[in-house]
């Protein structure tokens, strides 16, 4: 079971904001360094349904996953299956 960020206690809340801003100098480091090793880590992003009719909880419409797509794109490199088999596989995410 979990609980929201309100439900979390302040010390925790204030512990959790420290770390994460105290840490961040190291983890922007991390990223960039890793991005010149091209040793980026590989997101895969999947959708439970897509679909215009019928929704569920579950369901994006088509308009929405496009405009959603369309940011993605405008952001990363977006790139197929295979292609991140491949970067796995010789261990280099060029």
């Amino acid at each position: 079971m979990t609980r929201s960020n309100s439900a979390m206690p302040r010390w925790k809340q204030l512990t959790l904001g420290a770390y994460y801003h105290a840490s961040r100098p190291y983890r922007v480091w991390a990223r960039r360094r890793a991005a010149r090793e091209g040793r980026v880590p590989i997101v895969v992003l999947f959708y439970h349904r897509v679909a215009d009719e019928m929704p569920n909880d579950w369901t994006v419409s088509s308009a929405l996953f496009n405009r959603q797509i369309d940011w993605l794109q405008s952001r990363f490199e977006l790139i197929s299956l295979g292609e991140a088999q491949r970067r796995l596989r010789d261990g280099y995410n060029d």
